[in-house]
């Protein structure tokens, strides 16, 4: 299966001299939902924005066999979509479809870009909600409008961090469902066990900068004492049996 990230040696230090990550190796494959797990501080989004090339890194990251370096970078973000925690830090265009046309506009054609928003506004369900005007929709509806931007990209790879974070119960549903629409590679940031026995293909956890652990999701699930070490409340019995009928 086709290597789409390739993470090799890779740590970030602070400007104080705190490593924010040390020696991280990580590989994504083509079409895997790879969740990477830990607490708050952990390195999730500083691990993200090194891939996104936004942070000057030690250590070599590929994105489907391009090097991560200064004059590479508007190709990475092309092939990388990223899903903000807060879809008030990625959404700027007036109305929805405006929003999720912008990125498309970039990488296709005007025709293909219109077929590629309506695709992923359908997907994402905001089919109806095009002239809207993005900042007076929910939260809920605003996470699905940056989904929906990043689909019509088309990227090779998509991030996402703490996609649950501030839904109710509705729009995490919904979005659940429409990230297992996604015929593509997901890398999700999460501390959210539920989210993950629901979807993950593996898993990786990250804390202190460090993986402790990586693999199937059955087996680092189900070690207690690891996920404590990494102060991480392990999955309930109900979470569990959802990922055990899964795979």
């Amino acid at each position: 299966m086709r290597k789409v990230i390739e993470i090799r040696n890779l740590s970030y230090s602070y400007a104080d001299g705190i490593k924010a990550l040390e020696n991280v190796n990580l590989t994504v494959h083509e079409r895997e939902r790879v969740f990477v797990i830990g607490p708050n501080g952990a390195g999730k989004s500083t691990l993200f924005s090194c891939i996104l090339g936004f942070l000057k890194f030690e250590g070599e990251i590929i994105v489907s066999g391009i090097p991560v370096k200064k004059e590479t970078l508007k190709n990475i973000r092309s092939t990388v979509g990223i899903v903000f925690q807060d879809p008030d830090d990625q959404i700027f265009m007036p109305s929805v479809q405006d929003d999720v046309l912008f990125g498309a506009r970039s990488k296709f054609t005007e025709e293909e870009a219109q077929a590629n928003a309506r695709e992923a506004m359908q997907t994402t369900g905001l089919l109806g909600l095009e002239k809207r005007l993005a900042h007076h929709l929910s939260f809920g509806e605003k996470k699905r409008v940056s989904i929906a931007g990043v689909l019509a990209m088309k990227p090779d790879v998509i991030l996402l961090d703490e996609p649950t974070s501030n839904l109710d119960h509705r729009h995490r549903k919904h979005l659940i469902d429409t990230l297992m629409k996604v015929d593509g590679t997901l890398v999700i940031a999460t501390h959210e066990m539920r989210l993950v026995c629901e979807m993950a293909d593996r898993v990786v956890i990250l804390n202190q900068g460090k993986i402790l652990a990586q693999g199937d999701p059955r087996d680092i699930l189900t070690d207690k004492r690891l996920l404590e070490t990494a102060y991480l409340e392990p999955p309930c019995e109900c979470e569990l049996n959802k990922l055990f009928s899964r795979i």
